[in-house]
């Protein structure tokens, strides 16, 4: 399937965008470049109410700032109801205000519609620990033949998930550090 030349062109200046700014880990560590060897992001683990078919699902997930600039981590969705699974690694992030987005591609899967290979992402919110609102997460797949997307990338095409794209967890919790 052909790009039109429009998602083309938007993804050209998301692209853009991302490389004139300051980098995500860059403007956490105050603008200096130089960041602590894997240091943690965000991690957290929980299940939420899936979609698609409706049901109960679990997420355990980690995100580290590495060397660089770098970012990595993992993520693993599993539907306990037919022991299938996702796992992505985790290779872009940024901070949507309180939030923090991450992307990578899915590396391994069984008993899923999405593809190894496309980009999976996802959003978190730590409700700040001790209060009773319960953390949240949005989440997505990217379509394959849009091949390999940062999280910039795919905010700059999708935009940033609207409220009524998040789910709360029923159980666990996500932390941002």
């Amino acid at each position: 399937m052909k790009l039109s030349s429009r998602t083309a062109l938007c993804a050209a200046l998301a692209a853009a965008f991302v490389l004139t700014t300051v980098s995500p880990i860059d403007a956490q560590a105050g603008g200096t470049g130089v960041t602590n060897p894997a240091s943690p992001i965000a991690a957290g683990n929980g299940t939420f109410m899936g979609q698609n078919p409706p049901g109960v699902r679990a997420v355990t997930f980690s995100v580290q700032a590495l060397p660089q600039g770098r970012v990595g981590g993992f993520a693993i969705f599993r539907d306990p109801g037919t022991n299938g699974f996702v796992h992505m690694n985790v290779t872009s992030m940024m901070f949507l205000g309180s939030s923090v987005a991450v992307a990578g591609p899915i590396t391994m899967q069984a008993g899923s519609p999405f593809p190894v290979g496309a980009t999976a992402f996802f959003v978190v919110q730590d409700n700040g620990d001790g209060t009773l609102v319960p953390d949240q997460l949005a989440l997505g797949v990217a379509p394959l033949f849009l091949g390999s997307l940062t999280i910039q990338e795919v905010i700059g095409l999708i935009g940033p998930p609207p409220p009524q794209a998040f789910t709360p967890l029923l159980t666990g919790n996500i932390r941002i550090f």
